[in-house]
């Protein structure tokens, strides 16, 4: 099974030549990019975007790391007097985050639920049903430029109890009416977990929805992306449930110690040679058990 991180791991290493030929060296296969800040100079425009998203294709291709997801825009919305034209701005940021995605040759466009001001955690300005819809209308309108691009529309579980799509059961339900190819699952398991909801329920909840993971631990209360077992995750139950349902994709990492810029270049090394150690092991473990699964 294929391994992967976000990029930004690799951004002490110098440009992104020089990132995706780090993350080759310590044996990642996919990566994990960013398009999630509206305000980044790359939303300006389609060349702007082409312009950020060309040397990542290149470096994709030339050291062999695929660009297996990308996480869509879930920053500022500029919101304007009404819902209907929020949402117009909305669907143009998106379609164009899509568009970008298509330039880097990834499959799988992750998108948080739309909540009213763009941010989950501004927790009092939205109504759950309304999210869940706004979302679910949202997915609907993307499709055809997924079709387009051949690139499936994941839709990532939150944490917070403010709407019941925030949950990987409910998600997997409304994405299995909407019924589309191009519509799936990304599954965060730190966000799961604050939910209170277990690893190997929510792997098997999502079922064949699931297309890629953001793999990361926590205290089940606070958001912290700490490296898997260094917190409440029954990592165990992960495994297995994806090895169950046949999960064939790539276990990314999205835990964030590696970013501390109080780390020398020997302890980095360490850290992130720990971070791959530990993604390998779930990805071996998961392959272990296919075999006992087939039994």
């Amino acid at each position: 099974m294929r391994i992967g991180i976000c990029r930004g791991m690799a951004r002490f290493a110098g440009d992104v030549d020089a990132q995706y030929a780090y993350l080759k060296k310590l044996g990642f296969d996919t990566t994990d990019e960013s398009l999630c800040e509206t305000e980044r100079p790359y939303y300006a425009s389609r060349e702007a975007m082409e312009e950020h998203c060309k040397p990542i294709r290149e470096a994709s291709e030339k050291y062999g790391i695929e660009v297996f997801q990308v996480h869509a825009s879930y920053g500022v919305w500029y919101e304007k007097e009404t819902w209907d034209e929020t949402y117009a701005g909305i669907l143009e940021i998106l379609r164009l985050g899509l568009y970008g995605a298509h330039l880097m040759g990834a499959k799988n466009y992750v998108l948080h639920p739309l909540c009213e001001s763009g941010f989950w955690f501004e927790r009092t300005f939205f109504n759950g049903e309304e999210t869940k819809e706004r979302t679910l209308q949202c997915a609907r309108d993307l499709l055809p430029d997924c079709e387009k691009y051949g690139i499936t529309l994941c839709l990532e579980n939150l944490p917070g109890k403010n709407s019941d799509i925030f949950y990987p059961k409910v998600l997997a339900e409304e994405v299995s009416k909407i019924d589309s190819p191009y519509l799936g699952i990304c599954l965060d398991t730190g966000h799961a977990a604050i939910n209170g909801v277990d690893l190997g329920d929510a792997v098997r909840d999502c079922g064949k929805y699931l297309r890629c993971l953001h793999t990361h631990d926590n205290d089940g209360e606070l958001d912290q992306h700490n490296l898997p077992f260094f917190g409440v995750i029954d990592w165990g139950n992960f495994t297995t449930a994806l090895a169950e349902t046949g999960y064939s994709g790539s276990i990314s990492l999205e835990a964030s110690p590696y970013k501390s810029k109080h780390l020398t270049p020997a302890l980095r090394e360490k850290m992130e040679e720990l971070c791959l150690t530990l993604v390998r092991h779930l990805a071996d473990e998961v392959e272990e058990k296919k075999f006992t699964v087939s039994e």
